[in-house]
């Protein structure tokens, strides 16, 4: 799953990561003389290498990756300033442009801001290397089984190797949401590695049902970009039967949109399954939906104090329903802000959750089992 370095060689290459990290100019070409501090003379216009002696190999770029904008840029060796650098690769980028956008490449432009393809050559040996933007891809997913999470779940204690804390196995979960969905688009854009990002995400236990939750798959490097979302949706779902499915279109997404889903503040409803320790009181319905329109604080869960500060979160109740099962169990529904923890909404966790299902009742209660019934955001590329 690594990415693909296949038109590398020739450029000190520093990837910087997915969407999340990497911005503007990445993946970054350093001159091999300024990357060991060293001062070179710079290159001259008139020794750039003629266009006709480099164009053969960007042709032979167009037709392995599909694109329909581009950028040429010049690596110049020395330790000018990129402005200089850029005044002096400015004949060549221009004649290969012009000659490119008019005659060669119909239908593709050259694009100064977000080209799905920069090409990079190196004035002193005449190397080209292709630098594809990566794709992204939105949508939203189901969890159906309560045995895979949401994102490869890899175990850093024994670095991926296996131990008895992950059972040998190197990772906590038969699987994953993202491994499912992403593995078969990163084939079919014939990319390198991928990375899913999601809207939030549900405990390994939860199943997430409804329409779903909004995700995004960014694949790095990719060749192919038209990609037969449709017929890719149905595939993925045949495949993952009974775990997770693709709920509704595929569509293209940016960037710009990981940010959006990653920070999005969308309320989600849960249904759950509630458990009492002893027999419910009579006006247990009632209690629980006393609980509509508080405002809860919680202290960090002890359950995830190894991996989250230490922090007092509040976190507003819009709705609180109790379906009364039994003497010791309901089903109860409850819709609450982005951010809350359901199951230490119930429990109270040792009085870290306040108020909480079991203040309100005076019995000790847990979740038995959990669900997302839905999150309530629109995604961007579903207005």
């Amino acid at each position: 799953m690594g990415p693909d370095e296949g038109h590398r060689p020739e450029l000190r290459v520093r990837d910087v990561g997915p969407a999340r990290h990497r911005r503007r100019g990445d993946p970054v070409a350093v001159p091999e003389a300024a990357a060991r501090g060293g001062r070179v003379s710079m290159m001259r216009p008139e020794q750039l290498p003629a266009p006709e002696d480099v164009l053969p190999r960007i042709l032979a770029i167009g037709e392995e990756y599909e694109f329909a904008s581009f950028l040429i840029g010049v690596r110049m060796e020395g330790a000018g300033s990129h402005e200089e650098c850029s005044r002096a690769g400015r004949p060549l980028k221009e004649a290969l442009g012009a000659m490119l956008e008019r005659r060669l490449w119909p239908g593709r432009t050259v694009d100064f801001r977000r080209p799905e393809l920069q090409i990079h050559i190196d004035a002193a040996t005449g190397a080209v290397a292709a630098v594809p933007a990566p794709l992204f891809i939105g949508g939203r997913y189901v969890k159906l089984a309560r045995t895979i999470s949401s994102t490869h779940w890899h175990h850093f204690g024994c670095g991926g190797r296996g131990c008895p804390v992950c059972s040998f196995r190197g990772h906590f979960a038969e699987g994953s949401v993202g491994e499912l969905i992403g593995r078969p688009l990163q084939a079919a854009a014939d990319g390198g590695k991928y990375y899913f990002h999601g809207a939030g995400r549900e405990d390994i236990d939860v199943r997430m049902l409804g329409t779903g939750r909004p995700f995004i798959v960014e694949i790095a490097a990719p060749r192919r970009r038209s990609l037969p979302y449709e017929r890719l949706a149905a595939e993925i779902n045949a495949a993952a039967r009974n775990l997770a499915a693709v709920a509704g279109p595929l569509r293209p997404a940016t960037a710009a949109m990981v940010t959006a889903i990653k920070e999005a503040a969308g309320e989600k409803t849960y249904l759950a399954t509630v458990t009492a320790a002893r027999p419910l009181p009579a006006d247990a319905a009632a209690r629980v939906g006393a609980l509509t329109g508080a405002v809860v604080a919680q202290e960090t869960p002890h359950r995830v104090r190894h991996r989250r500060a230490e922090l007092v979160r509040t976190r507003a109740i819009a709705e609180s329903f109790a379906t009364v099962l039994d003497a010791r169990s309901f089903i109860w529904q409850v819709r609450a802000g982005a951010g809350t923890y359901i199951k230490e909404l119930a429990s109270g966790d040792g009085g870290r959750t306040r108020p909480s299902l079991t203040e309100a009742l005076g019995v000790p209660v847990v979740i038995a089992d959990l669900d997302v019934a839905a999150v309530h955001y629109r995604a961007p590329w579903e207005y």
